[in-house]
């Protein structure tokens, strides 16, 4: 059994997001979102884990989902949390 179009489609963005998130830690030390690679992991991510709801095995919802959600809220937190930042960084100048 191979995987479905939304399963390869999924597959090649997570890979996508795993390649940026490395590059974002060489060349940043971190995963920074002001730049390109940055950006590319939180979006990749993001689409992921939505196509990832598309995905079940067993059928109906199933805990790969919660977990799924759960890394959407904690990238659109970490993302309110750089939008954050960056207003504070400019209101200080």
């Amino acid at each position: 059994m191979g995987l479905s179009p939304l399963g390869i489609f999924h597959t090649l963005i997570g890979i996508t997001a795993i390649v940026a998130a490395i590059v974002s830690y060489i060349k940043y030390g971190k995963i920074n979102l002001a730049e390109l690679s940055g950006k590319t992991y939180a979006y990749s991510t993001i689409i992921t884990s939505l196509t990832a709801l598309g995905i079940s095995k067993h059928g109906g919802f199933n805990p790969g989902h919660v977990f799924s959600l759960f890394i959407l809220i904690l990238v659109i937190v970490a993302y309110l949390l750089y939008a954050r930042k960056k207003e504070i960084i400019v209101a200080d100048m």
